[in-house]
């Protein structure tokens, strides 16, 4: 996703997007820089992801059922959450 500014700035805003609800909703990560351990994984782990796949062949995705969990959560705690919400239907 790095290779592509675009997809790098909307990995950024949804990484944002959930950093909030996990703070909000009182979630401690053990992780001490969870964005950057998120972006490092993408650098290292290059591979064609599913919802690719699935997009590359016409499918339908899983992003509703992913993001749409986020924008639950973010819903119910009265966070905006527009990044994650442009990604999906919802």
């Amino acid at each position: 996703m790095y290779r592509t500014p675009e997809v790098d700035a909307l990995q950024d805003g949804i990484i944002d997007e959930i950093l909030m609800v996990v703070e909000r909703k009182g979630i401690r990560i053990s992780e001490s820089d969870p964005r950057k351990k998120i972006k490092e994984h993408c650098r290292v782990r290059y591979n064609r992801p599913s919802m690719m796949q699935h997009v590359e062949q016409g499918r339908r995705t899983e992003i509703d059922a992913l993001n749409g969990a986020l924008v639950r959560e973010a819903r119910a705690l009265g966070i905006p959450v527009p990044t994650t919400k442009r990604s999906s239907r919802w």
